[in-house]
């Protein structure tokens, strides 16, 4: 049986349990010593919300890149029923667009990942938020960790107590 709008919307609002959530440094300290942390999903999440609410078939995405290659964006399609008639499909699009971030010779030497791919799996993730699938990580209270020396790490791994507290009351329980 098809999926109504209703039913689709609902899925789309769906929260990210506590384990699905992960944490990166965001603005850092004058001293660079602490950074703030920045909740987000990995693209695989935003995937699954849109297969729950679409079906594998119900959804699509293209790229575009600009013609010097330095912006990339992401259209995230999805076909909406048409309750008015129930006529034709809806097509609704939503995009995103990111800097591609070209690595340095040394990024390169280090083993860089590609920076179309992380250009692609960043616009993506923001073409979904416009769904509104885990648009609920944008209110998270702000919180700083302590920094690896000299590196963009945290010195010590989100232990699941302190993903507890920072999610309590914004996270349902499960």
């Amino acid at each position: 049986m098809a999926k109504t709008n209703e039913t689709k919307v609902a899925l789309l609002e769906t929260w990210p349990k506590p384990e699905e959530i992960e944490w990166r440094p965001g603005n850092k300290s004058q001293d660079k010593t602490e950074a703030a942390a920045f909740a987000y999903i990995d693209a695989r999440f935003d995937m699954a919300i849109l297969d729950a609410a679409f079906g594998t078939d119900g959804w699509a995405t293209r790229n575009e890149v600009s013609a010097d290659g330095k912006v990339l964006t992401v259209v995230v399609e999805t076909r909406w029923a048409n309750e008015v008639d129930g006529a034709q499909s809806v097509y609704v699009t939503r995009s995103a667009s990111v800097f591609v971030e070209y690595p340095t010779p040394e990024e390169i030497a280090k083993g860089y990942i590609d920076p179309i791919k992380t250009a692609e799996s960043e616009a993506f993730k923001r073409a979904c938020v416009q769904y509104g699938i885990a648009r609920v990580l944008y209110d998270f209270p702000r919180t700083k960790r302590k920094l690896k020396t000299g590196t963009n790490y945290f010195a010590l791994p989100f232990a699941d107590a302190a993903k507890a507290k920072i999610t309590a009351g914004w996270v349902p329980a499960w």
